[in-house]
């Protein structure tokens, strides 16, 4: 665990989330996908609670009058690269950075916030519901 902003951010992804059907691989040629997973919200739901965060801004604009940008974070190890990929090409919008040894999957734009926040509204049942909510009410 590191700590980012004064979050503690969990850098691995514990193995009972990862179902049969979205096992990642160290073959970087293993093609991942959704499609037999009912529970897509869900899962992403304990995914973002569990190595993800929720960046909502107190102001619409900052001191220089440019427009502030919530956005959504999933941190990743670098072995799990194929998920990352799979989940921004569900959700669409999504963007990678890789830093050392681990990933950061961030969604800015409103139309993937607005999908996330669809897909796992309702999944929330701990302390994160706030920032869910703020980030709901920072959409409207």
């Amino acid at each position: 665990m590191f700590m980012c902003n004064d979050l503690f951010v969990f850098v691995s992804i514990c193995p009972f989330i990862i179902s049969q059907n979205i096992l990642p691989s160290k073959d970087k040629n293993q093609i991942i996908t959704f499609n037999k997973i009912n529970n897509f919200g869900s899962y992403l739901a304990g995914l973002i609670e569990g190595v993800g965060s929720f960046y909502v801004p107190d102001k619409i604009r900052n001191k220089k009058g440019k427009l502030n940008q919530a956005k959504i974070e999933i941190v990743f190890t670098n072995y799990d690269l194929n998920l990352a990929n799979a989940i921004s090409n569900k959700i669409g919008g999504g963007f990678l950075i890789k830093i050392e040894n681990y990933l950061r999957l961030f969604f800015k734009d409103k139309s993937s916030i607005l999908r996330i926040i669809n897909l796992i509204n309702g999944e929330r049942l701990t302390p994160k519901i706030e920032a869910l909510h703020l980030l709901i009410k920072w959409s409207n």
